[in-house]
């Protein structure tokens, strides 16, 4: 189940660390550049990728890498601003955090410290910073909320609480004035779309969903839209009216969305595109995918030959 799945990650990955490791930018970080020695990119679009194997990617958008930057701490996710600056969530020892980088990989700006586990984000269009923070032991489920240009929490938002174990989010996305997660209970057999007020501070269920949610992202593909990943299925909600099978996704055999081995699928939406990451249980090939959310079909991959376990993909504005 998702929920064993999200658990059993943030305990993967408090023992893959081995105790508290240089983020980002330390000494002992090797950031790589290929800047320098490739061709002037097509397209202004860039596609930054994070790495499960300690590296977050950058790719022009005909998929060529342009830079690299590996870290000891483990990624999770990767958002970019308006300005071109790089977020990178990761666990690093027994915490959580969030590295700003510049657009080349090679300098941190800022480091943002989350208070409990922090599996998946977002970003506004004013460049405000949404994190998930999971509190293992009381159960309760959060989203903060980093004002742009601000490393302190300017706002909390108590998205659920479960008794049979910690809720885990899959995914955020902000539409407007509000804030959408999926929360997938432990110990509950359903999975609930959540709106969040960002006026306020208030979140409600205003969808029952089937178990098994992995990821979830806004797009504009149609209105109210939504996408997200069961795994091996990608499905639409449109609030208000339930669920339905987006219908025409075929994956590749034997690809899964995310990363099987972590139960992780970030998905990060712009327009009615958006970008996840696949991997091959088989034959280990990995790649980022950019898929059209309102035909359901695949418009790009990037990463095959450069990605060993990526989990998610965001495209520049």
């Amino acid at each position: 189940m998702a929920g064993a799945l999200a658990i059993g990650a943030a305990a993967a990955l408090l023992a893959a660390c081995g105790g508290s490791q240089p983020p980002i930018g330390a000494p002992d970080a090797t950031p790589q550049s290929q800047k320098m020695t490739l061709p002037e990119a097509s397209t202004s679009s860039k596609v930054y990728v994070a790495d499960n194997a300690h590296a977050v990617i950058e790719f022009d958008a005909s998929g060529r890498e342009l830079a690299k930057a590996t870290m000891k701490a483990i990624p999770l996710d990767v958002v970019v601003d308006s300005h071109g600056h790089v977020y990178v969530l990761g666990a690093a020892g027994s915490s959580w955090r969030v590295w700003e980088l510049t657009s080349d990989l090679q300098h941190r700006i800022a480091t943002y410290e989350t208070p409990n586990i922090a599996l998946t984000m977002t970003i506004d269009a004013n460049n405000n910073l949404y994190v998930s923070d999971s509190d293992y032991q009381s159960g309760y489920e959060h989203v903060i909320e980093y004002s742009y240009g601000s490393t302190k929490i300017a706002k909390t938002f108590l998205v659920g609480w479960a008794p049979g174990g910690p809720p885990t989010l899959a995914g955020i996305s902000v539409s407007g004035n509000n804030l959408f997660t999926i929360l997938y209970p432990g110990g509950r057999p359903d999975d609930f779309l959540k709106q969040c007020r960002l006026a306020g501070s208030s979140c409600k269920s205003i969808a029952g969903l089937l178990d098994d949610s992995c990821g979830f992202t806004m797009t504009t593909g149609s209105i109210g839209e939504k996408a997200f990943g069961t795994g091996v299925a990608l499905l639409k909600i449109i609030p208000g009216r339930g669920y339905k099978d987006i219908g025409v996704i075929k994956l590749p055999a034997g690809y899964y969305i995310g990363w099987a081995a972590y139960g992780l699928c970030n998905l990060h939406g712009r327009g009615k595109f958006f970008w996840t990451t696949m991997a091959n249980s088989t034959t280990g090939d990995a790649v980022a995918v950019e898929f059209n959310a309102t035909t359901g079909k695949m418009v790009k991959t990037i990463g095959s030959g450069y990605l060993e376990r990526p989990v998610a993909a965001y495209q520049t504005p």
